[in-house]
């Protein structure tokens, strides 16, 4: 670990951070926060809310979503390409290999996540059209039920769109090219907008070739006090798959691959409607999604060809409303999810339409559930937060199998001076398993995972300028992880509880005119607490992270951005006993520069500056005697040309 590096970091973004003056935290005071689904409630809820905006996305020298959050204390990204944003996942709070099915990731309140394995495509989701990106810490599961394990993610779309439009050519290392266009319109009561994008590389790697097509658009219009809105989402993506190298192959040829013929294919929809229906003393919300979505991957060595279909239908009424009693004044909000699924999976020894089928799998879900949360003002500075769920889960496949699990929030935010809010907050969370975790479960059914999380800390800033301390520590039982050596040889419920516990600390404010710093630092251990693996660390959760933000605007048209992130070291997935070696710690370095003239930018960025060797991931194989690790690339470059219509 690059220890000097390290410790500059920490103390510049505590000094800073301490040093700052203490305001309101007035960042989402009378803003709309969809992730919460409590209105205008966001800035009382008890977690260490943060924000990514539209203009602090900008500033970063990221090109996709899991680079912009990986920026942030208490977020990890891994990637397995580097490239852009395929197949990356995003862990908040330290979740490690399962993170992509205990992290929710929503768009405009609506789940993401699908009922197989594969992670949230975060590239997907033009950058154009966010508003901003909410983290939500240790909240989430009532208002949003199973896979809130530790918080939630919310990406919220523009309200309004200005009426114009973008075109965005890039090109660089790799043989990487990719387009981008958007147009937008909007008046008084509509608003509309429609992004393409398409990128084709070579990548890093041999057999590492991505080729991605995605389309978006979004529409809301207001009329006799109802808003109607239609999001739609649709990606085709093709990619080659290099594999993991083993240590010697790390040490002697990293961009190789032993899978020359390894690939995978996506195409998928999403169609997110809504109404809302506006009274005097209460709203109501009927939304609904239609999500498909079909894949298929090919393993030539293993003679392994797999297709799925997914579909998934849901249907989410609520309620929203203030009501005071008492000169008190309480924001509720009381609905009910209603979820179908289905995963179809064929097998067979090679692509060909004639490759007999070797195994098939037909399996389906079905959740209910009903909740109420409620905010009540105590006093002018204290709030409290009351909320349960009850949810039901119905699985078929040969068996009809049933659950209902109940859960639980409870918090309080708390002002002393008008300057600072201390918040603390403790909650029952649930993730019910994948189809495709029951699909490898062999024999045994797999439960429901339950635990509970408690979160404290403070926040302090206003507008662009803000601070977040939180502490968490989580509990969590029957915890759904893949074990290549146990009884089932797939995914199982463990039966000795594990614990995740932390400290992190974000802060951006102005240095001066023209010139912002962020930065966070990150403690965390995720462990077992009993048992055969009783204080052993839990694979791929570093135990420290940090980043640093710099953002200078010399000249009204030109601006510089620096961003770079420390990754500790982590135990190799499946290394349960902890045998054997760790992930080596890594510092990664992103610069960009963009010129403005009129309609006109120009950016140039580089990746990776210092060329350093980095990893996210890195497997033990079935019988933990070797692993292979999924090298990132070495330092590329960007340049690209937009043009504002």
């Amino acid at each position: 670990m690059n220890r000097p590096l390290y410790r500059i970091g920490c103390a510049i973004t505590l000094l800073g951070a301490l040093c700052q003056p203490l305001q309101a935290d007035t960042e989402l005071a009378g803003t709309e926060v969809t992730a919460s689904r409590t209105g205008q409630m966001a800035e009382s809820l008890p977690v260490g809310t943060l924000i990514l905006d539209a203009e602090a996305i900008e500033r970063l020298p990221a090109r996709n979503l899991a680079d912009a959050l990986d920026s942030l204390g208490g977020v990890t990204a891994r990637r397995f390409f580097g490239i852009n944003a395929s197949r990356a996942s995003l862990d908040l709070l330290g979740f490690g290999e399962t993170a992509s099915r205990n992290t929710l990731i929503l768009l405009n309140g609506r789940r993401l996540n699908d009922l197989d394995l594969s992670a949230t495509d975060l590239a997907a989701i033009p950058i154009a059209a966010i508003q901003r990106v909410e983290v939500l810490p240790g909240s989430g599961a009532v208002l949003h039920g199973s896979g809130a394990s530790t918080g939630v993610i919310n990406i919220v779309t523009r309200e309004q769109y200005r009426t114009g439009g973008d075109l965005e050519l890039s090109a660089g290392s790799f043989r990487t090219r990719e387009a981008r266009a958007h147009g937008a319109a909007s008046d008084a009561r509509s608003g509309a907008m429609a992004s393409v994008q398409a990128l084709d590389s070579d990548g890093w790697r041999d057999n590492n070739t991505v080729r991605q097509r995605n389309a978006f658009a979004d529409v809301r219009h207001h009329q006799n006090r109802r808003t109607w809105s239609l999001t739609a989402q649709a990606d085709d993506q093709e990619l080659g798959l290099p594999g993991g190298r083993n240590p010697e192959q790390l040490e002697n040829d990293r961009r190789g691959t032993d899978t020359p013929d390894d690939w995978a294919e996506q195409r998928g929809l999403h169609l997110m409607p809504g109404v809302v229906f506006h009274g005097d003393r209460a709203d109501f919300h009927l939304e609904g999604s239609r999500r498909s979505k079909s894949r298929e991957q090919f393993l030539a060595a293993e003679d392994s060809f797999q297709e799925r279909e997914l579909d998934r239908y849901s249907l989410n009424p609520r309620a929203t409303g203030t009501l005071e009693t008492g000169g008190i004044a309480n924001s509720w909000t009381l609905g009910a999810d209603y979820q179908v699924s289905r995963l179809a999976i064929r097998e067979a020894e090679s692509p060909d339409s004639g490759a007999p089928t070797t195994g098939e799998r037909d399996l389906r879900q079905s959740r209910r559930a009903l909740y109420l949360h409620n905010l009540t003002a105590v006093t002018d500075r204290t709030t409290l937060t009351l909320g349960a769920r009850q949810e039901g889960l119905r699985i078929r496949e040969e068996d009809a199998r049933r659950d209902r699990f109940g859960l639980y929030e409870a918090g309080v935010n708390f002002r002393p001076v008008e300057t600072l809010a201390l918040f603390a907050s403790g909650s029952r969370t649930a993730r019910i398993p994948t189809a495709e975790e029951l699909a490898a479960s062999g024999d045994e059914p797999l439960e429901t995972q339950t635990g509970e999380l408690y979160t404290t800390g403070m926040r302090w800033g206003e507008g662009g300028e803000r601070s977040a301390l939180t502490l968490w520590y989580g509990r969590f039982r029957d915890e759904i992880i893949f074990v290549p050596d146990g009884p089932s040889g797939g995914n199982e419920n463990l039966e000795d509880d594990t614990r995740r516990r932390g400290i992190s600390l974000n802060s951006r404010f102005r240095l001066e005119e023209g010139l912002w710093f962020g930065g966070s630092i990150t403690e965390q251990r995720a462990t077992f607490t009993e048992g055969e693996f009783r204080g052993n660390s839990i694979p791929l959760v570093p135990e420290r992270t940090a980043t640093l933000q710099l953002d200078w605007q010399p000249r009204d048209n030109l601006t510089f951005s620096l961003a770079h992130r420390y990754n500790g070291k982590r135990h190799l997935a499946r290394d349960l006993a902890n045998d054997m070696t760790r992930l080596p710690s890594y510092n990664w370095t992103d610069l960009s520069a963009t010129f403005r003239h009129r309609s006109v930018r120009l950016e140039l960025a580089v990746f990776n500056l210092a060329d350093n060797e980095a990893m996210d991931l890195g497997f033990a194989n079935s019988d933990l005697t070797d692993w292979q690790g999924q090298p990132l690339p070495e330092r590329h470059y960007m340049i690209s040309l937009g043009v504002e219509l």
